[in-house]
This record gives C-alpha cells, structure tokens and sequence, in this order.
C-alpha cells in the first residue's frame, strides 16, 4: 500500500471595501507587513500579485481583512 501526501497549497484573499474579493500571490506576513507599517499611508496605493497571474494596485485604506486558507 502506498500512501502519499499532497502538500497543502496556501492561499490569500483580501476583502476590499466594496464587497470585494482580490485573491493575491503575495504571502500573509508580506501584506501584513504593509497593512500594520506606517511606510505606506492610507491614501497610497500598494501592488498585490493575483493568483492568476498579473497584477493590481488599491488604495491601502480601502482593505478591510485578509484570509489565509489551504487548499
């Protein structure tokens, strides 16, 4: 018998004001790092890798959570 284990693949998706759901490349701890930070203000726009590929930019105060899930 052979047993094997598939490596979870974690995923992050930011909720935007709005209703939206961005869902981002970028690691937990790297959009925490710009959502606690002051080096960005909350007018500013920050770059986010989508999943599938590509990019997008919001306005740092238009974020209202994140979640991170495996898959």
């Amino acid at each position: 018998m052979c047993i094997t284990h598939e490596k979870s693949l974690k995923k992050l998706e930011i909720y935007m004001a709005g209703g939206f759901v961005v869902p981002v490349a970028d690691s937990f701890e790297e959009t925490m790092a710009i959502l606690d930070g002051r080096a960005v203000a909350p007018e500013e726009y920050i770059v986010l890798r989508l999943q599938e590929g590509g990019r997008t930019a919001c306005r740092k105060k238009d974020i209202i959570g994140i979640a991170e899930y495996e898959e």
